[in-house]
């Protein structure tokens, strides 16, 4: 009796010692070097070029930066280790791109800036700004953007143009590459004499490709558009909504995008707009989140007011601020 019961207490201290040693090692900071050895203790301090790591067998150590690859750390309030990796650039410690995607907020927000003056021979001044929120869930895409572009040149207006719009999108089928879509805008642009246009569409959309790192998806349906002039004319028209966007990953998340919109009138053939637009976009590597924008926009209008061109076209560079 007395053998069976030393044999339990000894499971019993066994369990005890095993678990309290599970513990430590399951719920302490663990740091992965490049060389493939793992230190276990509690990280101290870390910073762009050491990290301090209190260890059982040997104290403090300062670990330079550039020999870690990445490291696991419970931090305060947490129920989980987070799992963080080195940057390539700068040898900045961050979260790992899993850990980010977990913690990824649904929403998006954008506000960018663009400023520049010219003196000399020709004295011009151009200013534009713009916003975009987007909200993405499991099912629904939601943006709403806006912008606003203003030049004056020699004391003229040469360029003055407001656009605010939303466009919804709801994804269906198994891959949910399949979606129904809403869309809706207004402009101002008292360049081309247009007071307000205001244009709703609705259709099917389709993702050709979906991927992380390159996307193409169409999308028809129909548009209806109501325009009014400043000399008191005014146009309604029914017309197709075709329209592409193209995005992809480069390289070290630089961005290319290009989007065109076709809508030819059910009435008239020959009364139809195009819209694209292509741009890259790059990140600065600053502490914020600010990326450069560069690209083309072009606007080609079949039948313009008076004595307008039909195509007009705009190169841009701006800083966005994403949050």
């Amino acid at each position: 009796m007395y053998v069976k019961r030393i044999k339990e207490d000894a499971v019993m201290m066994t369990k005890v010692i095993l678990f309290t040693l599970l513990s430590q090692i399951l719920f302490a900071d663990q740091v992965s070097l490049k060389n493939g050895s793992i230190m276990i203790g509690k990280i101290k301090e870390t910073n762009e070029r050491n990290m301090s790591i209190i260890t059982d067998f040997a104290g403090e150590l300062v670990i330079d930066v550039n020999q870690i690859s990445s490291y696991t750390r419970l931090e305060e309030g947490s129920e989980k280790p987070r799992v963080y990796v080195v940057a390539k650039k700068g040898f900045q410690l961050r979260p790992s791109k899993n850990e980010l995607k977990a913690e990824k907020s649904p929403w998006a927000r954008m506000l960018s800036l663009d400023l520049s003056k010219r003196l000399g021979n020709t004295q011009e001044s151009s200013f534009s700004s713009g916003f975009r929120v987007v909200y993405k869930g499991d099912q629904n895409v939601m943006k709403l953007y806006g912008r606003f572009i203003r030049t004056e040149r020699e004391e003229l207006i040469t360029v003055d143009e407001r656009k605010i719009g939303a466009d919804f999108a709801r994804s269906f089928g198994e891959k949910k590459r399949n979606s129904w879509y809403a869309r809706v805008e207004y402009e101002h642009d008292s360049i081309e004499d247009l007071s307000l246009r205001q244009a709703y569409g609705a259709g099917y959309g389709y993702y050709i490709v979906s991927s992380e790192m390159l996307s193409l998806r169409a999308r028809l349906g129909v548009l209806y558009r109501h325009e009014s002039y400043f000399n008191d004319e005014e146009q309604d028209s029914t017309a197709l909504d075709v329209g592409v966007v193209y995005k992809q990953t480069l390289f070290e998340d630089v961005k290319w995008m290009t989007e065109v919109t076709y809508s030819p009138g059910f009435n008239s053939g020959a009364n139809y707009r195009i819209l694209h637009e292509s741009s890259i976009e790059i990140p600065l590597l600053l502490r914020i989140d600010l990326t450069l924008r560069s690209g083309v926009e072009h606007t080609y209008n079949s039948l313009p007011s008076s004595d307008r061109k039909e195509l007009d076209t705009k190169f841009f560079t701006r800083l966005e601020y994403n949050f």
